[in-house]
């Protein structure tokens, strides 16, 4: 790390920059800047998204393990549609991952 980095403190931040190292900590901060800083190529996904995608490889798991769609559609609270294109999509991926 950069000795400007080394002797940077919370207090010398303000704003969006001082929020963000008191959520996280000063050295995972200093990490973020040293790795990211001024990048605009970090993206920090959403709850609704990381469930989402959590939600979709268990779903999967599921459907392998032999449960039927309209089961998994009671389970997890989505309509059969989208359990299908859940899983057309997990296909999909796989087959460009083999491919």
């Amino acid at each position: 790390m950069n000795s400007f980095l080394d002797d940077l403190t919370l207090e010398q931040l303000d704003g969006d920059s001082r929020e963000l190292a008191e959520v996280i900590g000063m050295d995972a901060f200093k990490k973020l800047v040293e790795v990211y800083g001024g990048s605009g190529s970090l993206y920090i996904p959403s709850f609704a998204t990381l469930r989402a995608g959590l939600r979709n490889q268990k779903l999967v798991q599921d459907y392998q393990a032999g449960l039927k769609v309209k089961h998994l559609t009671r389970k997890y609270h989505v309509s059969e549609s989208l359990v299908y294109k859940i899983i057309r999509d997990y296909k999909a991926q796989e087959a460009a991952q083999d491919g």
